[in-house]
């Protein structure tokens, strides 16, 4: 089998190995593919209808004879996102397989040196990923300039534009694209927490994600109990912390016994 054939026989699987091996081993990415929040389809970029307003204001009441109006109004919107690029090379020539032969007289390797590549690959291109999530370990939003990853705190500030919306917290420009507040997570335009700090804990990242999933539709209050450990109280849609905490302890106890 020629070079170019090996090459285009081997991509599909390698492609394969580098999503599971990189992207599910990243915690955010990886609850939001379980989810079916994230998709690996091709094209130019990534669309998501938004529904931003509700109709109620143009409902008319009315009276036998009387005229009826007709209204129009612009209730969804589409954040773009551009594909991002990054790569990372890895060199496996020979040098390197000249100084992984066991003796001058041997062609025995020590170590299966390209096998190896791939997996530091694969294990640092995941650190570099989930370093990009957080923002590089700093509080200051990103622009999205066409290359450079946006990162959670771009999305979470009030004045950055995410997936190509502006948005400004003084003019309440696009509120609708406003991140929820850590204290109660419901959209609050008319007060910011963002220099509020919180700890990202385990515990508070499955109350986040569980409550945002459940409030938006993505999982039942039943699959948040099953999947993520959260009892959700059906009357306020919040985690109750002390029935999680005793739900995962029993789990736990179930497990080591």
């Amino acid at each position: 089998m020629s070079t170019a054939d090996l090459t285009k026989a081997t991509r599909e699987l390698f492609d394969r190995t580098l999503v599971n091996q990189v992207m599910y081993r990243t915690p955010i990415i990886e609850r939001l593919q379980r989810n079916n929040q994230i998709t690996f389809d091709g094209g130019l970029d990534l669309r998501k209808l938004v529904d931003t307003e509700t109709i109620e204001d143009i409902v008319q009441e009315y009276t036998v004879n009387e005229a009826l109006t007709d209204q129009k109004k612009t209730t969804l919107e589409k954040p773009v996102f551009k594909w991002k690029y990054s790569q990372m090379p890895l060199r496996y020539d020979v040098d390197e397989l000249t100084e992984n032969i066991l003796t001058s007289d041997s062609e025995i390797q020590l170590l299966d040196l390209a096998a190896h590549l791939v997996r530091t690959g694969q294990r640092d291109m995941r650190r570099f990923l989930e370093t990009v999530i957080f923002n590089k370990a700093t509080d200051t939003p990103a622009t999205d300039s066409g290359k450079s990853f946006q990162s959670l705190v771009s999305a979470l500030n009030h004045d950055t534009a995410y997936g190509g919306i502006t948005r400004t917290l003084s003019t309440s420009t696009n509120d609708w694209w406003q991140g929820a507040i850590s204290t109660d997570l419901t959209i609050n335009t008319t007060t910011s927490d963002q220099d509020t700090a919180t700890n990202l804990t385990i515990a508070n990242t499955r109350k986040w994600v569980a409550e945002t999933d459940v409030a938006d539709g993505y999982v039942s209050i039943d699959r948040a109990q099953a999947d993520y450990g959260a009892v959700i109280d059906p009357g306020t849609m919040k985690a109750d912390q002390e029935a999680s905490k005793k739900l995962r302890a029993s789990r736990r106890k179930a497990q080591s016994a």
